[in-house]
């Protein structure tokens, strides 16, 4: 259910943006969400359509990038791409110490509007 807080939080951020950008309506807004960021896609598209209605967006699309994460291996150091969890070796040394980071947010990247 947190998709809803998050879809009227991306609305909010473009409307504010809407009048710096010297547009009328918004017709698309880019995000990306972390691979760890428990956001359902489609929950979240669906949500965005439920509140934009009556808005500058009634007609923007949500575009939705999906971001990794990332891992860092505690015996060896290095640092990888984290698509899925769990992550059980390190894909360098088979280490079993992984420390995870990133991944985890939301992040309004673009809008376009007329």
């Amino acid at each position: 259910m947190h998709e809803f807080a998050i879809a009227r939080s991306i609305l909010k951020i473009a409307e504010n943006h809407l009048s710096k950008q010297r547009f009328n309506k918004i017709k698309k807004i880019s995000v990306k969400i972390g691979c760890f960021s428990c956001i359902e896609s489609s929950s979240l598209v669906f949500n965005f359509d439920v509140i934009k209605k009556g808005t500058a967006a009634c007609d923007a699309v949500l575009a939705i990038e999906k971001e990794s994460g990332k891992g860092r291996c505690e015996g060896c150091g290095s640092e990888f791409k984290v698509e899925n969890l769990p992550v059980v070796r390190c894909p360098f040394c088979n280490g079993a110490g992984i420390e995870l980071f990133g991944g985890d947010d939301v992040t309004v990247v673009s809008m376009e509007g007329v």
